[in-house]
């Protein structure tokens, strides 16, 4: 659900905390967790979606290709969309989208289509499998890690699914999964505490570059209007 302000808090009292992708001292990523769902509605701000969701679909599919493009994962690929949320996060939900209702424009997206259940998801989950199925046929990148994908009709929201891994991995091996390092992608700023419960020493965040500026600033998360294509588009 993310923590407003925090993270543009904590890159300007500790700008050190943060550094561009294409720095030569990044470490290798052994594990990439991707919280799927923002890539959604990243997409949906950059594409053209009036006539026909394929712009949609295809920017989705893009996206989540150069993240694994430029992250490179060497053990694990784990991919987690939103699933059903308990009780009182629908609630809370449930009173968001009232007000997204009230403030909605004709012609334009239904974001609550990006729940579980809609036929929007159904159609997603169906393109993203066989993108991912291809991908492994024919891509080295994706050929080496283990893929791990949570549609969303596996419940909880992304970052717990695979927060829920690593705590299992943890437990079956805690000596080797601290060795290994840990990359999440998500611009939430609660991963930050949940990254830091783990123990585990080399744990990164990803965002895209300047995300950290707030919805107070009438931008959205960040830059997001800008199409990313490389490493030096992320932090």
């Amino acid at each position: 659900m993310g923590v407003p302000g925090f993270y543009r808090w904590l890159v300007q009292r500790y700008p050190l905390v943060r550094r561009c992708l294409d720095d030569v001292s990044r470490p290798k990523i052994n594990n990439l967790y991707i919280d799927f769902n923002c890539i959604v509605y990243n997409a949906l701000r950059l594409v053209d979606i009036t006539q026909s969701l394929d712009n949609l679909f295809d920017e989705i599919c893009r996206y989540l290709d150069l993240l694994v493009q430029i992250i490179q994962p060497q053990t694990v690929l784990y991919i987690a969309v939103d699933g059903p949320a308990p009780f009182a996060k629908c609630a809370q939900q449930r009173s968001r989208r009232f007000v997204a209702a009230r403030d909605s424009k004709g012609g334009s997206f239904d974001t609550t289509s990006i729940s579980i259940g809609t036929k929007f998801m159904e159609d997603l989950n169906r393109i993203l499998i066989n993108f991912i199925n291809e991908k492994k046929k024919e891509d080295e990148s994706w050929k080496k890690p283990q893929v791990i994908f949570s549609s969303h009709r596996v419940p909880g929201e992304g970052e717990h699914k695979f927060f829920n891994y690593i705590r299992a991995q943890m437990r079956l091996n805690k000596s080797l999964t601290s060795k290994l390092v840990h990359c999440v992608y998500s611009p939430d700023a609660d991963l930050i505490f949940l990254g830091l419960q783990t123990k585990i020493p080399n744990f990164y965040i990803l965002r895209e570059w300047d995300s950290y500026i707030g919805p107070y600033e009438n931008v959205g998360n960040g830059k997001i209007n800008k199409l990313r294509a490389t490493s030096s588009d992320f932090e």
